[in-house]
């Protein structure tokens, strides 16, 4: 998906929301911040500096964290090794360096410890987990330590809706940390309860850009499909409001 007219800036601290339809251009716009893909007209400024983005390695030196709608891990190394993968956490001495791998495992399991998920899952190959491990297993080598913005392009999707609201107080903490969020996600209740700002794509250009405490998830709507006719615009927000409800449903199933 080709994109025009994208113009944005996010300050420290603050919490962007990405919308629109499958197609509009979501994924792609993390694809370019993130060093995946680079663009062919533009320019992106990080901290005052044009910034030319070639690879993720350059944007993780910068302190960008990405995740992805589709987890990318190594299958062939364990989980811990993915988590810190690329920014290992090591002994420092006059004559070596070599792998704090204790120190490693504390911070590993206490994230882990906070989406409810086993201590052991940390020497367990990607291969054997469910698609929500592995999206929490992602969600942790981004945010493991320290970053200056984190891309979140719709990792709410494949989780429940217990860790759904984990990860949204994550959210929210992270911005009280002065760390910058983009998040994408289909459900506007995630987009309303954490956001500063709503921008809405349609069709790969940039329909508007809001402040979440100046609109509705009505009008959100309406520019996300294209329309202000209640036939189109009505089914839709009762499949927000409904989905949500369902998720919440199913969880008290579930621990009951």
């Amino acid at each position: 998906m080709a994109l025009h007219g994208v113009n944005f800036s996010i300050d420290p601290g603050q919490v962007l929301g990405v919308v629109g339809q499958r197609g509009a251009g979501k994924s792609t716009l993390f694809q370019i911040l993130c060093g995946l893909t680079a663009p062919s007209s533009g320019e992106i400024v990080w901290e005052g500096t044009r910034i030319a983005f070639t690879d993720a390695t350059q944007t993780r030196r910068l302190g960008i964290e990405s995740t992805y709608q589709y987890p990318l891990l190594a299958e062939n190394l364990n989980v811990l090794d993915n988590v810190f993968l690329g920014k290992e956490v090591a002994h420092l001495s006059p004559l070596n360096i070599w792998p704090n791998e204790a120190e490693m495992l504390v911070a590993a399991r206490k994230f882990f410890h906070e989406f409810r998920m086993p201590p052991e899952i940390v020497f367990q190959s990607p291969r054997v987990l469910s698609n929500e491990q592995k999206q929490v297993v992602a969600l942790a080598k981004a945010l493991i330590q320290p970053a200056k913005l984190v891309l979140l392009d719709d990792p709410l999707a494949a989780l429940s809706y217990e860790r759904q609201q984990k990860m949204l107080i994550k959210i929210k903490n992270l911005a009280a940390q002065n760390v910058s969020v983009i998040l994408s996600s289909d459900d506007l209740n995630h987009i309303f309860a954490v956001t500063d700002y709503i921008l809405v794509l349609y069709q790969g250009a940039q329909v508007t850009l809001r402040k979440t405490a100046e609109t509705t998830a009505r009008e959100v709507v309406e520019l996300i499909v294209g329309s202000n006719r209640r036939e189109r615009v009505t089914p839709v927000i009762w499949a927000f409001e409904n989905y949500y409800t369902a998720q919440q449903q199913a969880e008290d199933l579930r621990r009951s």
